[in-house]
């Protein structure tokens, strides 16, 4: 569920504040992230050569792969951008393994999407059998922490904790998560490619912007061949099924294909594919400004103590409407839900709208 309000305030779920820090050199199992000279908020992501799996209790130095995924994260996260999905990818470093990144401050948790039961979800859930196809995306949290071998986290554990920043909600970060799943179902699809699930981590930007992160490559997804089953991710490594480089290979080759022929190279930073209109429900829930004397508010709380109901106080009334419509993703969705509230569905001047649920009837 999304809730969007553009004309009333919410409370925040914490008082967390994030910061920013860009040195000096931080360095994790596959990645360094390093300060660069002169350039304020920006850090160089130097991709290793690195493979681990079992939080690196295997771990294996693979000639090639810190390139591979430096150009797959690259491609992902430009076509994450034109599809109107903010991430911290500025753009290619001085060595074919290096990506220019906005510096963030990142928020401690992952977020899990999973489209296909793989991985440890049929293992925890045994009701789910290994290879379904899910009937709706499932999205979780962990909290990032190999010490506590990232452990999940309920959402109301989340918010318990105090996790995310002030203004951050996890209804925003799953309607950020269901957004690109929806761009990641198509961009995968017209590479023959399955997309059973894959991590994202978020951060902010100096300006309090809610950017993706990390990085997108095979080492953060399970991908299968749509037609062989053929696995293309790292679980190659993990279950010694082959050469790693050769299935991330096919996952670069397969997206070069497909994004170089689509109608605006990616160079451009504005490069689309061909994704089907997807069928979208959304809630809105238009009432009254508190300041605003509404007679039909007051006749029906009138009414109320009049036939037995002395207790009531107050009551607000609203408007609600269903809609559905068809957009190629959530974010387009969302849009075209608040531009209805603004130009038709509200009065702006006397009312206020929030954006109760949206939903994608895809099967």
């Amino acid at each position: 569920m999304d809730k969007t309000n553009r004309h009333a305030t919410e409370r925040p779920h914490t008082m967390t504040t994030a910061t920013i820090t860009t040195a000096p050199s931080r360095e994790g199992k596959t990645k360094i992230l390093s300060p660069i000279a002169g350039q304020a908020n920006q850090l160089l992501a130097t991709f290793k050569n690195r493979a681990t799996a079992f939080n690196a209790q295997k771990s294996e130095e693979i000639a090639g792969k810190g390139a591979l995924n430096a150009n797959i994260t690259a491609q992902l996260f430009t076509y994450l951008e034109a599809q109107g999905l903010a991430t911290c990818y500025i753009g290619k470093g001085a060595e074919p393994n290096q990506l220019v990144y906005e510096a963030l401050a990142m928020l401690p948790i992952e977020i899990v999407v999973r489209n296909i039961a793989l991985g440890s979800l049929p293992k925890r859930i045994p009701l789910f059998k290994e290879g379904e196809k899910l009937k709706q995306p499932i999205v979780e949290f962990f909290y990032k922490s190999d010490e506590l071998n990232d452990p999940a986290l309920p959402d109301d554990a989340i918010n318990t904790l105090g996790l995310l920043p002030t203004g951050v909600t996890i209804d925003q970060i799953k309607h950020i998560a269901l957004a690109v799943n929806d761009s990641f179902l198509a961009l995968f699809s017209a590479c023959n490619i399955d997309c059973a699930d894959y991590k994202l981590e978020m951060g902010l930007n100096a300006n309090g912007q809610l950017k993706i992160a990390d990085e997108m490559s095979p080492d953060n997804f399970r991908l299968r061949d749509a037609t062989t089953g053929q696995v293309l991710d790292k679980d190659v490594f993990r279950l010694d099924l082959g050469d790693i480089n050769t299935a991330y290979s096919t996952v670069e080759n397969r997206l070069t294909q497909v994004l170089s022929a689509s109608p605006i190279n990616l160079k451009t930073q504005e490069a689309t594919v061909e994704s089907p209109l997807v069928t979208y429900f959304a809630t809105v829930q238009v009432q009254y400004k508190p300041n605003v004397l509404h007679p039909e508010s007051r006749a029906i709380t009138e009414a109320l103590q009049t036939h037995g109901f002395p207790t009531v106080q107050r009551v607000k009334a609203g408007k609600r409407f269903e809609i559905q419509l068809q957009a190629t993703n959530r974010v387009q969705a969302q849009a075209y839900c608040l531009q209805m509230c603004d130009s038709l569905l509200a009065n702006l001047v006397i009312e206020t709208y929030c954006l109760e649920s949206l939903e994608s009837l895809q099967a």
